[in-house]
């Protein structure tokens, strides 16, 4: 990644710890729900533009990930709500009228043990950067090296 990518990784790291504190108002724009990055800010999350790219990146807790779904309307950002629950692993409770959100962290799924040595590793799926989604059963038959690190 660019270093300009992990600096807005960072500064969405740095600013998404803090607890989600009331509902954010919904807008709808062809028939989809979205909330404006100023708003979901309010419930804790972090929502930073890609200099030189097409894409943002959204913050919550110790997650980040990039998001291709948004629009930008005036000074604001409005962010695809399902887009943002999708990709950070959030669940979207709205009011009867739709008219505004409250999202939470769904639970992660129990971990399983660690797969048998000789045995296919379980199927697990990302996100690259551009947005399309990529799963390791995508490489079954190539030989595939996993390099996980952080920078923290």
């Amino acid at each position: 990644m660019t270093a300009a990518i992990w600096l807005v990784l960072l500064l969405c790291a740095g600013v998404a710890h803090a607890a989600p504190a009331t509902t954010a108002p919904v807008v709808q724009r062809d028939g989809r729900p979205f909330a404006s990055a100023s708003a979901l800010s309010g419930l804790g999350l972090a929502v930073k533009e890609l200099p030189g790219r097409d894409a943002i990146v959204a913050c919550h807790e110790d997650r980040c990930a990039p998001l291709k779904e948004f629009r930008r309307e005036g000074a604001d950002i409005l962010v695809s709500l399902d887009a943002l629950c999708e990709a950070l692993n959030l669940s979207a409770a709205y009011d009867q009228a739709r008219a505004t959100v409250r999202l939470t962290t769904v639970a992660a799924p129990a971990a399983t043990s660690a797969p048998d040595v000789g045995r296919l590793a379980p199927d697990f799926k990302l996100t690259r950067l551009d947005g399309t989604p990529v799963a390791l059963s995508d490489f079954r038959g190539k030989r595939v090296l996993i390099n996980s690190w952080a920078s923290w």
